[in-house]
């Protein structure tokens, strides 16, 4: 008895990661955003608008009382109440376009000092949080400048107030003076008495990412939804070199982010990161980190698989909003559908120049016994009644041969040079090229010899490129 898996009904376009005016000084509303989906017939957006943008430096000890904060516009600013009810309000307006509620966060910044420079780092090092919907979770996240909501009540910090029964006792008035303005000095220092793990003036590395990755999986078990937490662009160089943002006097102020796909590697419990832009030279490669991450998921040392994602980081960036999106497969076109195959990693990512673009048709993923080569096509075939078939993101057994199969082509039905990578555990097994439309047809007869020698759980993926920009990447599935 075999089990056949059932390949989801519909197709949909997804685009991630969207400012609106609720991140700076961005001009579209997200209205607005919604107009443009209905123009390039895009069916979902998620919209991640900035959480906070807020820096603060101030002079130790007395960083609490001597400093400067700059904010600009905010979701918390303007209040996630009304950042959430335009977006429901929109959803009934347009009910054609689903729009998934998110934001873009900087959990940590720090400073550094050199002389008469100060320079902000990993201000640019963001996650992306997808799918939260109730405004007391966007007021307590674990984010630096959102201390005041989200930092636990420190009762030590109240210690100055045990000097208070010195008071009774001495009798120099002058003693008892300076004793109060002690005691009310390091009370105020230590306002609002509410702290986080760390603080902007240290290097915490990757210790305030895991803290938001683990405060979303916490709501995320309690409210048993699929929220997701994504890395956004690992790999982008743009902020590496020192930008001068403003200059005091003889002080620069400059900022500074170095690419940081190894932070991937070392947290855990998130569901993806970024491959389109800015994700695939390092991580997304064939034999890159991805393939690092997917491994140790086969061998047991992470609790879940990391998906592949594509974002285009409009109003922001400079791409047009149909360049980059997420081909996802649902039950039906639902907020709820779209989050859960988006977590279960039943999606590709899709990487375009907006005229034209990449499809994987008809792709189906079979385990089976039974494979032969047709005489007429010189396609291999196989017998359904004994197969097992998946699709991205899912898992099967292993039935001993693997076939994997589909059409490569381009939407305007366009001739042009494609190369086909397919990857199992870090490797590629193989290599196909020629020209759209493509059929994929290749069949891995060495499964069963991998899952005895490597570990009892293997991947397979595939990565698609022809002419620049146009990629394609699978997520991976699994054979057990």
């Amino acid at each position: 008895m075999f089990t056949v898996v059932l390949l989801c009904d519909e197709q949909i376009s997804c685009v991630l990661h969207v400012h609106t005016k609720y991140s700076g000084e961005i001009k579209y509303s997200i209205e607005d955003i919604i107009l443009m989906c209905k123009k390039f017939a895009i069916d979902s957006v998620i919209i991640t608008d900035h959480d906070l943008i807020k820096v603060e430096f101030g002079i130790k000890p007395f960083h609490r009382v001597i400093k400067k904060s700059v904010e600009k516009n905010s979701v918390l600013k303007e209040k996630p109440e009304k950042y959430l009810q335009e977006i429901k309000w929109l959803n009934e307006k347009y009910p054609e376009i689903v729009i998934i509620p998110g934001i873009e966060t900087t959990p940590f910044y720090y400073w550094s000092v050199q002389k008469e420079t100060l320079i902000l780092n990993n201000w640019h090092k963001h996650l992306l949080i997808v799918g939260i919907d109730e405004p007391q979770y966007f007021y307590n996240l674990p984010i630096i400048g959102n201390e005041y909501r989200s930092g636990r009540f420190v009762l030590y910090s109240l210690w100055p107030i045990c000097l208070l029964p010195f008071l009774l006792i001495l009798k120099p008035r002058l003693i008892k003076f300076l004793l109060c303005c002690i005691i009310f000095l390091v009370l105020l220092i230590n306002f609002p008495y509410k702290y986080l793990p760390y603080d902007q003036y240290k290097n915490y590395n990757e210790l305030p990412y895991q803290n938001l990755i683990n405060y979303v999986n916490l709501i995320k078990l309690k409210n048993k939804k699929n929220y997701l937490i994504i890395w956004s662009h690992p790999e982008a160089r743009n902020y590496q070199n020192p930008q001068l943002i403003t200059q005091i006097k003889n002080l620069k102020i400059y900022t500074k982010t170095e690419p940081y796909p190894y932070s991937l590697l070392n947290t855990h419990n998130y569901d993806g990161f970024a491959i389109f832009a800015e994700g695939y030279r390092k991580i997304g490669k064939p034999g890159g980190l991805w393939d690092k991450m997917l491994t140790e998921y086969c061998q047991g040392k992470r609790k879940k698989p990391v998906w592949c994602f594509s974002e285009i980081d409009f109003a922001e960036g400079s791409d047009q909003l149909n360049t980059r999106k997420n081909i996802v497969f649902v039950s039906k076109k639902s907020q709820e559908e779209i989050l859960y195959s988006l977590s279960k990693g039943r999606f590709y990512a899709l990487w375009c120049d907006g005229k034209k673009e990449l499809k994987l048709e008809n792709f189906v993923f079979v385990s089976t016994e039974n494979v032969r080569k047709d005489k007429k096509t010189k396609f291999f075939v196989w017998d359904s009644s004994s197969s097992v078939i998946a699709t991205y993101g899912e898992k099967i057994f292993n039935q001993g041969k693997v076939v994997i199969d589909g059409v490569v082509k381009f939407t305007d039905d366009s001739q042009n040079d494609v190369r086909i990578y397919i990857i199992r555990n870090s490797e590629v097994i193989n290599i196909l090229e020629g020209k759209t439309p493509y059929r994929i047809n290749f069949v891995d007869e060495n499964v069963s010899e991998v899952l005895s020698k490597e570990t009892k759980k293997c991947y397979y993926r595939v990565f698609i490129e022809s002419n620049y920009p146009h990629m394609l990447a699978t997520n991976p599935i699994f054979v057990e």
